[in-house]
């Protein structure tokens, strides 16, 4: 069987539709290259909090020549080579100031007239960090007992040490982070044991069993997925994302922007369906730099609001800015009809839930689903 099938055969297990014959075009978004720890030099947290985001347009393979770009490209009537930050006319950089775009507009009639989709995948570094030091807790006995706590020891722990970041990634640079072995695994555990002693854990069992593993640990050898990798380094990069959706849509072409790290890696795999374009000379590039700059604030707007707070910032819009937020939450919507891995979220499970209903009881107050 080969990788493809392999995949395919995994994800509909999962009831996901991989059977999908599409043009994919990528631009992306926060991308820091890499995170790692330096002598004399402190990780930036504000840019490791910032999410990578990968993504853009998709239409059927078989229509993609039919659609007029030159068309569109006439009506933007926008010189050199067409950027996120050209739509967004707006005095601040917020999502509903995006919204006053006229060319955003144009771009958003233009993709719903012609059935062509948004996709995007959302990388959390945080996250994928507590990933790797929850799964070291919970393996041996632990898996058996506790691994259906996963899920929310991960989101717990993550929310939790986002309260302090600089105190974590000073335990994590102490503790040798990503080798945690020998002498730092007793010092790593302990320190993450004795933090998370600090808070009253009754309502938080998640948190609670990590700190209970944490102090399991601290007597142990060995954090397997701790140990093996690159010196110092915290994020390598983000080329799984790009590999993850080529293999996911395997029947589908993929076609990203030059980016050196990015296309070094996938030339090592055996994945062929796939290009790298100069963006100034593809239209269908440049417009995915419009779409991935325009979700990255929307999602952004919905994580930094409750829903009682969106409402009120969104009823002082012009009726321009509610007809863009109105076309762009149709355009979702049947882009998660489409297919719903479309949009990929790795992030903490509680907080991609909290957000799909943000965005689900938008529809339902402006589109009346």
């Amino acid at each position: 069987m080969s990788l493809s099938e392999l995949f395919e055969e995994y994800y509909t297990e999962q009831g996901y539709d991989t059977n999908v014959v599409n043009n994919f075009y990528y631009d992306e978004t926060n991308n820091f290259i890499k995170f790692q720890f330096k002598d004399n030099k402190i990780l930036n947290v504000d840019n490791f909090l910032q999410k990578y985001r990968l993504g853009g347009l998709t239409l059927d393979k078989n229509k993609d020549d039919m659609v007029d770009w030159d068309d569109l490209l006439k009506k933007l009537n926008i010189q050199g080579e067409l950027k996120f930050k050209q739509i967004n006319t707006g005095k601040t950089d917020t999502f509903i100031n995006c919204l006053r775009g006229k060319n955003l507009n144009k771009i958003l009639e233009f993709m719903y007239d012609n059935v062509i989709y948004l996709h995007c995948s959302t990388f959390d570094n945080l996250y994928d960090v507590i990933i790797e030091i929850v799964d070291s807790l919970l393996l041996d006995k632990y898996k058996e007992t506790y691994s259906f706590l996963a899920p929310i020891m991960k989101d717990e722990l993550y929310f939790y040490v986002k309260t302090d970041m600089n105190r974590f990634i000073h335990i994590l640079e102490e503790s040798n982070y990503p080798n945690v072995t020998g002498d730092c695994i007793e010092f790593f555990c302990k320190k993450m044991c004795n933090w998370i002693n600090e808070t009253d854990t009754n309502m938080l069992f998640g948190l609670e069993t990590c700190r209970q593993l944490f102090k399991e640990y601290s007597k142990k050898e060995q954090l397997i997925f701790l140990e093996n990798n690159s010196e110092k380094v915290v994020i390598d990069g983000y080329s799984g994302l790009n590999l993850d959706m080529c293999v996911k849509f395997y029947k589908s072409f993929h076609c990203f922007d030059e980016i050196s790290e990015i296309q070094d890696k996938l030339k090592n795999s055996d994945i062929t369906n796939y290009n790298f374009e100069d963006s100034k000379k593809n239209i269908r590039l440049q417009l995915s730099d419009v779409v991935i700059g325009f979700m990255n604030k929307f999602f952004d707007f919905l994580d930094q609001n409750s829903y009682q707070n969106i409402i009120c910032l969104l009823e002082n819009m012009t009726d321009f800015q509610r007809k863009n937020l109105i076309l762009f939450l149709k355009l979702y919507k049947k882009s998660v009809d489409k297919n719903e891995m479309f949009m990929c979220f790795y992030e903490p499970k509680s907080l991609v839930i909290h957000r799909n209903q943000l965005i689900f009881q938008l529809m339902d107050e402006y589109i009346c689903i």
